[in-house]
C-alpha cells in the first residue's frame, strides 16, 4: 500500500511558506497562510513581522503599522531595530511626520548596525524647506492656498462646516482656479441640508468647467437628495460617459452609480480601480456589492475572498458574503444596499445584545461566552463603527470583551494605533479590576509602552474599594513609567494594613479619596498633578483623604 505523508501545518511550515510567498509577491497568497497559521498556531513576533510587511507592500500602512506595534509587544528586546525602521516608514507614509520623527531616532539611538549612507538617508528625509506663507502674487491667479485648502478640509473631517466655508472662501476669492474650493463649498451645504445654495454653487462651476466629476457627483446627491431620481441617473450616465483615468474621478463615479443602481456600470469602475488599488478594502467591498447586484456572482464572491483574506474581522462584509451565497442557492433575488452596515433589524438585536450583555455579572458573561459567539458580535461594534472616537458602543463592546474574557482581542485593541486612546485607559482601568497578576502593551499618542498589573494582597473586607482605586491608577499612570504600578501595589497594601490598624476600613468608601491617598503613599510625581491639591485633582473629600493619611504616620 502507499504510505500517507502527514500535511505539515507547524507554525515553521507555514511561516517558512508565507515569507517565500511574499518574496514572490504573492501577498494575498502569503496572507492565507499566514491567517491559516493564526487559526492553527499561536501568532508570534515572526508572524507579526511578516504581517506588517504584507501590509506595506499592499501600502496598507495603517493595518502595518499595528502590526509592528503587535510585533514590538512579542519580540525579544534585542530585535526591535525592524519595528522602528518599519513604523517610521510607515507612519511617514500616512504623512505622519511627528512620530515618523520619533521612531526614526528610536533607530537611530538604539541600533548599532547601520551603516553612515543610511544614517544620512534618514536624516535627510526629515529636511524640510520652510514655507513662504505670504500669498503676494502676480498675477493673484498663480498665488498658492494650498494651506488653506487643507485647513478647510481638516475642519469639514471635523465636522465644523461653518469654519470650512470660511477657509475655502478665502481660497475662492484669492486664486479663482481652485475650484476645488467651491466644490468643497458646494459639499459643505448639502452635508447641512442646504441642496438649492449646493445646487447654485455646482452650477456655477459647470458653467466654467462643464465636465468637472466632483460638482457633477455632488449635483448628482443634490438630486438625491431632492429625490429627482430621472434627473440623478442622467447625471450618472453624464459621469459614466465621461470615462476619466483619474481613480479620484472614477471612484467619485462609481459611487454615483450606486446612488443611482447602475450597478453593472458601477461594477465595471470598481473593477477598473480595483486594477490599481488590489488591496482597499472599500474598493473590494463596493466590487463585490456591485457585481452581486449586476449578477455577476463569481466576481463578488472573489471580491469578499480577498476582502476577508485582507481583514478577516469584517463581520459586515462576511455577513453579505453568506447572505449572498444564500440567495444564489436558493433563488433569492435581493438587493444589497452598498452602504457597509447590517439591515437594521439585525443591527438592532445586535446593539440589544451587547447592552444586554453589558449588564451582566462576569461569573454569567464568562459562562455565556462558551455558548455564544459573542466576539462576532464585538467585532461587528468596532467594524461598522470605522473606529470613530468617544464612541459608547466602542466602549459597550470593550467592556463585554473584558467580561468575556477575550483576551487576544483585547490586546490586538489595546495595541491598535486607531482605536481611541481614552478607550484603552478604560479597558486597562477593567482589566486591573479583575486583580490578577499580568501584563499588557499598549499604544497610546502612538507610543508603545508595556504596563505590569499586579494583584492586590490583601483581605476581602473592602478589596473592591481598594482594586477599584488601585485600578484608576494604573490606568492613568501606569503607562508613563514601567514602575508605577508596582509602587501603586505596594502602595494600596501598606495603605490596607494601615487602614485594618487602625480601626477605619469600614469608613473607606470615598473610592477618589483612596486613589487620592495611593498616589501620594505612592511617592510617584507627576507635572500635571500638583503636590499640594491632591484632593482636587482626584476630586476626593480632603476629610477622607486626611483620616487615611493619619493612619499612614
Amino acid at each position: 500500500m502507499r504510505k500517507t505523508e502527514a500535511i505539515d501545518f507547524s507554525d515553521e511550515r507555514l511561516l517558512e511558506l508565507a515569507a517565500d510567498m511574499l518574496d514572490d509577491h504573492n501577498l494575498t497568497g502569503a496572507l492565507k497562510i499566514l491567517n491559516k497559521n493564526a487559526e492553527l498556531n499561536y501568532n508570534d513576533d515572526r508572524s507579526f513581522m511578516l504581517y506588517a510587511e504584507i501590509f506595506d507592500d499592499m501600502e496598507l500602512y495603517e493595518r502595518s503599522i499595528n502590526y509592528w506595534f503587535r510585533y514590538l509587544d512579542e519580540a525579544p528586546e534585542g530585535d526591535l531595530a525592524d519595528a522602528y525602521e518599519g513604523l517610521a516608514v510607515d507612519f511617514m507614509n500616512i504623512d505622519n511626520e511627528h512620530f515618523a520623527a520619533y521612531y526614526y531616532n528610536k533607530l537611530l539611538i538604539e541600533t548599532d548596525d547601520l551603516t553612515p549612507e543610511s544614517r544620512r538617508e534618514i536624516i535627510d528625509s526629515f529636511l524640510r524647506k520652510e514655507e513662504n506663507p505670504l500669498k503676494f502674487a502676480y498675477p493673484p491667479d498663480i498665488a498658492d492656498y494650498s494651506a488653506e485648502l487643507s485647513r478647510g478640509v481638516e475642519f469639514m473631517r471635523s465636522q465644523q462646516y461653518d469654519k470650512a466655508i470660511e477657509e475655502f472662501e478665502k481660497v475662492a476669492e484669492g486664486n479663482p482656479r481652485y475650484l476645488s474650493a467651491r466644490n468643497y463649498i458646494a459639499m459643505c451645504n448639502i452635508i447641512c441640508d442646504k441642496a438649492e445654495e449646493a445646487e447654485a454653487e455646482c452650477r456655477s462651476i459647470l458653467s466654467k468647467k462643464p465636465d468637472d466629476v466632483q460638482a457633477l457627483t455632488t449635483l448628482a446627491a443634490v438630486k438625491t437628495e431632492q429625490k429627482k431620481a430621472d434627473e440623478g441617473r442622467e447625471l450618472a450616465y453624464r459621469l459614466v460617459s465621461l470615462n476619466p483615468a483619474n481613480p479620484d474621478d472614477i471612484y467619485k463615479i462609481a459611487t454615483v452609480c450606486c446612488e443611482n443602481k447602475l450597478h453593472a456600470e458601477a461594477f465595471t469602475l470598481f473593477s477598473k480601480l480595483a486594477g490599481d488599488f488590489s488591496y482597499d478594502t472599500t474598493v473590494l467591498y463596493f466590487k463585490a456589492i456591485s457585481a452581486y447586484n449586476s449578477g455577476n456572482y463569481d466576481a463578488c464572491f472573489a471580491a469578499f475572498d480577498d476582502l476577508l483574506t485582507i481583514d478577516p474581522d469584517a463581520v459586515v462584509a462576511r455577513y453579505y458574503m453568506l447572505r449572498a451565497r444564500e440567495n444564489v442557492d436558493s433563488g433569492n433575488e435581493e438587493e444589497f444596499s452598498y452602504f457597509y452596515r447590517l439591515p437594521q433589524e439585525l443591527r438592532e438585536r445586535s446593539l440589544e445584545f451587547l447592552s444586554s450583555y453589558y449588564r451582566l455579572s462576569a461569573r454569567s458573561a464568562k459562562r455565556l461566552a462558551k455558548d455564544v459567539n459573542v466576539l462576532e458580535c464585538i467585532k461587528w461594534a468596532f467594524d461598522e463603527t470605522e473606529n470613530s472616537d468617544d464612541n459608547q458602543l466602542h466602549y459597550v463592546a470593550a467592556m463585554c470583551a473584558v467580561k468575556a474574557g477575550y483576551d487576544d482581542f483585547l490586546r490586538g485593541l489595546l495595541l491598535d494605533a486607531f482605536i481611541s486612546d481614552s478607550l484603552k485607559i478604560a479597558v486597562l482601568g477593567s482589566l486591573c479590576e479583575r486583580n490578577e497578576d499580568n501584563q499588557f502593551g499598549v499604544v497610546i499618542c502612538n507610543i508603545y509602552k508595556c504596563v505590569d498589573i499586579y494583584a492586590l494582597n490583601i483581605g476581602r473586607a473592602k478589596r473592591k474599594n481598594f482594586v477599584s482605586a488601585y485600578s484608576v491608577l494604573v490606568s492613568r499612570f501606569g503607562i508613563l513609567d514601567e514602575d508605577y504600578s508596582g509602587r501603586f501595589c505596594g502602595a494600596a497594601e501598606r495603605m490596607y494594613r494601615a487602614m485594618t490598624k487602625a480601626g477605619i476600613l469600614a469608613k473607606s468608601a470615598d473610592l477618589h479619596a483612596l486613589a487620592a491617598a495611593i498616589f501620594t503613599v505612592s511617592g510617584v510625581r507627576e507635572a500635571d498633578v500638583p503636590t499640594g491639591d491632591v484632593c482636587s485633582f482626584f476630586d476626593a473629600d480632603k476629610a477622607a483623604y486626611d483620616q487615611i493619611m493619619e493612619a499612614m504616620k
